[in-house]
């Protein structure tokens, strides 16, 4: 009977820890992908906003900080915007492994 006592406590207490690791808290990655999502639609100042979430979480995450360069320049009229969502289009076609839709 112990056993199963310590069992079941070891059990319940890897759940709570697990959950509470988990739960409600989002990767970089996902940042990225909204940050994404906004700038393909133009929308760059919400899409730096995420960029910016993702880079605090990581801060060699390349590609999040390579998209705050694109939004930054852009923003310079270094870049037009009409390329910029064009870049932005094709990094995520290939994040998605449509390669040939990303180099057109």
């Amino acid at each position: 009977m112990r056993v199963l006592k310590k069992i079941g406590i070891s059990i319940l207490v890897m759940f709570f820890l697990t959950v509470g690791v988990s739960y409600g808290q989002d990767t970089s990655e996902e940042y990225y992908d909204k940050g994404l999502e906004y700038a393909i639609q133009g929308k760059f100042k919400d899409a730096r906003e995420e960029f910016e979430k993702a880079m605090k979480l990581d801060q060699f995450y390349r590609r999040a900080e390579q998209s705050l360069k694109v939004i930054e320049d852009t923003f310079q009229k270094i870049i037009k915007r009409e390329t910029a969502i064009h870049l932005f289009k094709g990094a995520a076609y290939g994040n998605k492994g449509q390669i040939d839709e990303a180099i057109t």
